[in-house]
């Protein structure tokens, strides 16, 4: 699946929702919402790979109906050099 144009991004956020739905069920497994604790989980490993920005960008792209490129810029960084006279 080719989300961002590239598909190892996706897949590493698929892959880490999967991998924080079994460590939370590994983790919570003797309390009682064991499987809404492993899915907040799930969850909250597939956002921090990135996988919410590749789902609202292919949803974006989707709505524009555009085939070009873009390019957004997330941040910026700004380096001072003082030269010596």
């Amino acid at each position: 699946m080719d989300l961002t144009g590239r598909p190892d991004s996706a897949r590493l956020a698929f892959a880490a929702a999967v991998a924080g739905l079994a460590w939370g069920y590994l983790r919570h497994r003797r309390h009682s919402r064991r499987t809404l604790l492993a899915m907040v989980q799930a969850a909250q490993w597939f956002v921090a790979m990135g996988g919410a920005a590749a789902l609202l960008s292919a949803l974006r792209g989707d709505l524009e109906g555009t085939d070009e490129l873009t390019e957004r810029v997330t941040h910026t960084k700004q380096t001072i050099h003082e030269a010596a006279r």
